[in-house]
């Protein structure tokens, strides 16, 4: 039999479990509503090559290290838009982040341009580590006062000519119409102030360009070229490293200050091992895409005479005035050369 008193009993500690119910459901609630954070990049680069390949791994790292609150997604309009209309985006909030080209980061942080920007200056990847390492947290502090925070640098490989007919000097290259990035207008000065053609485009019309003979010739990475079928219709490849092609992957420093830190501190490292792939992708690709082409049946790799060279250095040469207060900001040219001094000056004497 159920007494009165019982009915007492039972109703008080349903009372007494009401608070705490409720208490409990509010402290879930946030759980339970809680959205997934989407992070949206872009990239010129092309899908498919290994590079690509480093950035979907890193786009599941962040998901298993976030429980599948961070969620990093490439987006599909990088290719079209070009690192211009990139850098544009992401300033008006449509992206939240990007792996960009010195073309691209420069137009942020001008300094930047130092890294790529001069040509024939760097003669090997360890010259290029050597200054990113010593410069890169100056450059890092400046785009984060732009508003960007770098989660990691890369690579992509030296820039070699592709045109549709042989050419192996400065003065047979003067009577081609070159490709030169859309927006990179320093650059076009320079280039036209030098007796040369440049033609202004976004990287997804060379292709086209060159088939149709709007353009004759093309400087690019052959990791690029290769992945956009370039060599099908410029043939004709100098091996000449004319510049390496360095970037690095930013995000808006609004975006990231709103990941949690103790997120941020599980994301930075993956960021970190992903620069290294990336560079080391970027390398071995590139030496293995010139092999490729070097084997042809179709392409035609031009090896320079010790003559020819002598050409390309004097080019160099006529180029440096130019580039440095036009295409680079003259203090951080200066001191790159003189780092540049310095370390084969050290290596010379280790001999």
């Amino acid at each position: 039999m159920i007494t009165p008193a019982m009915h007492t009993f039972r109703f008080d500690q349903l009372l007494g479990a009401v608070p705490v119910l409720w208490l409990f459901t509010l402290l879930l609630a946030p759980l339970a509503q809680a959205q997934p954070v989407e992070v949206r990049y872009a990239t010129i680069l092309p899908r498919g090559i290994g590079q690509d390949f480093v950035l979907v791994k890193l786009e599941q790292d962040w998901r298993q290290a976030t429980a599948g609150t961070i969620i990093l997604r490439r987006s599909p309009g990088g290719q079209k838009e070009g690192e211009a209309g990139i850098v544009r985006k992401l300033r008006s909030g449509n992206y939240q982040a990007a792996l960009l080209s010195v073309i691209g980061l420069s137009e942020i942080e001008p300094d930047v341009a130092v890294l790529q920007k001069m040509p024939l200056v760097f003669q090997n990847w360890a010259e290029v580590d050597f200054v990113r390492e010593k410069i890169r947290g100056r450059l890092e502090e400046r785009l984060l006062a732009q508003g960007f925070v770098v989660l990691f640098w890369a690579d992509s490989g030296w820039v070699n000519f592709f045109s549709t007919r042989e050419a192996e000097t400065p003065a047979e290259y003067r009577k081609m119409r070159l490709f030169v990035w859309a927006g990179d207008e320093p650059q076009i000065k320079v280039m036209k102030s030098l007796g040369y053609q440049p033609i202004a485009l976004e990287t997804d019309y060379v292709f086209s360009s060159l088939a149709s003979g709007m353009i004759d010739a093309a400087p690019l990475a052959p990791t690029f070229a290769m992945g956009v079928q370039i060599p099908t219709v410029a043939t004709h490849v100098l091996d000449l490293n004319w510049t390496p092609i360095v970037g690095a992957a930013i995000i808006r420093k609004d975006v990231w200050e709103k990941i949690p830190s103790d997120l941020r501190a599980r994301l930075q490292p993956l960021c970190e091992a992903a620069g290294a792939a990336a560079r080391a992708e970027g390398r071995r690709f590139h030496e293995d895409a010139m092999n490729t082409l070097r084997k042809g049946p179709k392409t035609c790799v031009h090896t320079l005479t010790p003559a020819q060279r002598v050409e390309w250095q004097e080019l160099a040469s006529a180029l440096g005035p130019q580039v440095r207060g036009e295409l680079v900001p003259a203090a951080i040219y200066d001191e790159v050369q003189q780092l540049l001094r310095e370390y084969r000056a050290c290596k010379l004497a280790a001999r």
